[in-house]
């Protein structure tokens, strides 16, 4: 199974409904403000929780912040080697960021951050990924790399590690 960290990192697309898992699913709190955007797509193994875009454009282009899952059998380790992989093989030349991030106790998250090229444009792109019950769940952070972050987008992102321990800047 390749994970689709990075394949659907960009789009924000709500895919096809996946059996439900068995252990309580990571959330996250949606920027204030935010739209939330339902697409649909169907995907074999991944599952779009949600998506938001912002409030205004920059450049003809919304920022969106999306949380997905994906149903994992690797270590988070495995899983997370599978993904850099990935991105580094069809998106991005190198990974600015690519760190451990502290949630709860007893529970750790790990931090992509790259900028990625769908075609001719280049995107600035912030993850978080944690592994719960057996599935990957992965927030994502999309603008455009000349933009400033959003704060309420990153605190989003920071709200899948349950506590205000996660390092992300916003």
């Amino acid at each position: 199974m390749k994970p689709l960290l990075s394949a659907l990192l960009f789009a924000g697309y709500v895919f096809a409904a996946q059996p439900a898992l068995a252990d309580p699913a990571p959330t996250i709190v949606p920027p204030t403000g935010w739209t939330a955007k339902p697409f649909t797509m169907d995907m074999q193994k991944a599952h779009m929780l949600g998506m938001w875009l912002s409030p205004t454009a920059h450049d003809g282009f919304s920022e969106t912040v999306n949380l997905m899952t994906e149903a994992s059998s690797l270590s988070f380790a495995d899983y997370l080697a599978a993904s850099r992989s990935a991105v580094l093989a069809s998106l991005a030349k190198s990974i600015a960021v690519d760190a451990d991030e502290p949630c709860t106790p007893g529970t750790t998250a790990h931090r992509f951050e790259y900028v990625a090229t769908f075609g001719p444009r280049n995107y600035q792109i912030v993850q978080l990924a944690r592994m719960s019950g057996g599935a990957a769940y992965i927030a994502t952070y999309t603008r455009l790399p000349d933009s400033p972050a959003d704060p309420d987008a990153l605190a989003s992102l920071k709200s899948l590690c349950s506590d205000a321990t996660s390092t992300i800047k916003s």
